[in-house]
Order: structure tokens, then sequence, then C-alpha cells
């Protein structure tokens, strides 16, 4: 079984690396530098979609833990790149289910899922709600979403 982490040198991905591997799966790590772990790291921005695109056609990971996110203390709130990460963070899991893919687990902050100014959320059905504000299309990213969860070749499982 092979793993792929996003953000694998951050505060929580760096933590979750040795006991993947303890568990027997071939770890792969991606983050925009290179972290400490000895593990296979892909160094990458999650936002190039064609370098996204690339690692996960070639390590064609069953599992994927997708922690990266804009965590900057005192600018994730109002970031404007929570909105990009809503966008890369379906196209990576759209091109891991379609590269056969079969469990992936997300994690992030309240960011996603909690009530704030000038945010975009995320809720459990994956339909994206957005601040009276922006303009973009609401119903393309919970479209993909439902139809990542409806295909046949990938478990869609609650927490």
């Amino acid at each position: 079984m092979k793993v792929l982490v996003t953000g694998a040198s951050g505060f929580i991905g760096r933590s979750t690396v040795a006991p993947l591997m303890a568990s027997g799966f071939e770890v792969h790590a991606v983050g925009r530098t290179r972290g400490e772990a000895a593990v296979q790291w892909h160094v990458v921005d999650l936002h190039d979609r064609s370098g996204m695109r690339r690692v996960v056609e070639t390590v064609k990971p069953t599992h994927l833990l997708h922690l990266a996110w804009c965590a900057i203390p005192g600018e994730f709130w109002t970031s404007p790149d929570n909105l990009r990460w809503i966008e890369s963070s379906l196209a990576l899991l759209e091109r891991f289910a379609e590269t056969g893919g079969r469990r992936a687990v997300f994690a992030g902050t309240c960011v996603e899922y909690a009530p704030g100014d000038d945010l975009a959320r995320i809720d459990i059905q994956g339909k994206r709600r957005l601040d009276d504000r922006h303009d973009g299309d609401d119903a393309e990213t919970g479209a993909g979403l439902v139809a990542v969860e409806e295909s046949d070749d990938f478990d869609v499982a609650p927490m």
C-alpha cells in the first residue's frame, strides 16, 4: 500500500510519517520543501496542477492523507489562498480517484467547516458555500466532490 501525504513537513504532517511507515505503508511525502523524515519526498506546489498530476500519476497511491493548507498564523483566517486550496484540494482528490486511489482522508482547521467572516467553507457533503462577495461558480466544486463520492471505484466513509 502506498500513501501520499501532503503537507508532510508541516506541524501535523510530520507527525504522521513514522506511524504510517510502522503500519507498513510505503510513504510518499509531498511538500513545498523537503522535510526531515526518511521517506520518498516529492517537492511540489500543489497549486501547480501539472506538478500535482505528475506526482499522483507517478506514485499511484492507494491512500491519500491531505494535510496541506494555508496555515500562517494571523493570515489563514482571511487568506485568499483558502479559495485556491479548495480548488487545488478538489483537483488533487479527482486525480487521486482517477488513478485508482481507494481511501482519502482530508484534515484541516475549523476554517473549512465553521462560520466565519469572509471565508470559504465546505460542508460535509462537499458543497462549496462562499461569502456573498465572491463571484465564483459555487456549483462546480460541489458537483466535483459529489461525482467522486458516487464513483464505484472510490470508498467514501464517514469519520
